[in-house]
């Protein structure tokens, strides 16, 4: 495949990916409210007490908080298409036995991806809601959250872990195509914790206790990547 296929590659791929998004997106607007509804359940007591609604100060941020959470829940459910297209996009540079491997990679980007959006939202937001909840009572204040600050807390969450999941792919990619090599990955560790802590401070809310429960299981990942690619470059050497 020359240069100027390629590009024309990646642009069917890009606009396949864009309407993928968007046919999601338009699927996930009739269930908002379903959606908008498991976020509830992770109200404190003391909300739910009080009625368990949360406000919406101005006239059109149903309408928006409808988009926002159906962009995000189509950003979701588009993901293994999403992760479809971009291996199809590397495929064609890779070796036939690279090839072999490109479905699992698939399936695992997926799966990692699943994984970090479940870990977010079963573990991750309820911890991270309930020290939200009480550090209000705590400084002094009194909790008068907002639907659309609620919800998109919630999202952030969520989305975050799912993508901050796919760090470990792209690291195995990198090393499967000699870009980077294990005993860098290995010498560099202490490195590799600050820039796990630093996305993790990015991609999370302004808590401690999410950084941490994100940063954690990325830096395992990254050990198991380590491990992983280690036995797959010794594989390869008895091959050859």
């Amino acid at each position: 495949m020359s240069f100027l296929e390629h590009l024309d590659e990646m642009r069917s791929l890009l606009i396949k990916a864009v309407i993928t998004v968007v046919l999601f997106v338009m699927i996930s607007i009739p269930f908002a409210p379903k959606i908008t509804n498991l976020f509830l359940s992770n109200l404190p007591q003391a909300i739910k007490d009080s009625g368990g609604l949360l406000q919406i100060l101005e006239v059109s941020e149903g309408f928006t908080l409808t988009l926002r959470i159906a962009f995000a829940t189509g950003i979701i459910l588009a993901t293994p298409f999403l992760i479809l297209f971009a291996d199809k996009f590397i495929k064609p540079g890779l070796s036939e036995n690279e090839k072999k491997y490109s479905s699992v990679f698939v399936l695992s980007a997926f799966l990692l991806f699943i994984l970090g959006c479940f870990i977010g939202y079963t573990i991750t937001l309820p911890m991270a809601i309930k020290l939200m909840y009480k550090t209000c009572y705590w400084i002094g204040g009194v909790p008068n959250w907002t639907m659309s600050n609620y919800i998109m807390f919630c999202l952030q969450v969520v989305v975050a872990f799912g993508l901050a999941f796919l760090m470990p792919i792209i690291v195995f990619i990198l090393v499967k195509l000699g870009i980077v090599k294990v005993a860098f990955l290995r010498k560099n560790r202490k490195y590799a914790l600050v820039i796990i802590l630093i996305i993790s401070m990015f991609l999370t809310p302004a808590d401690l206790l999410t950084l941490i429960v994100m940063a954690v299981p990325l830096y395992i990942l990254y050990e198991l990547t380590i491990l992983v690619s280690s036995f797959g470059l010794k594989k390869k050497a008895i091959e050859n």
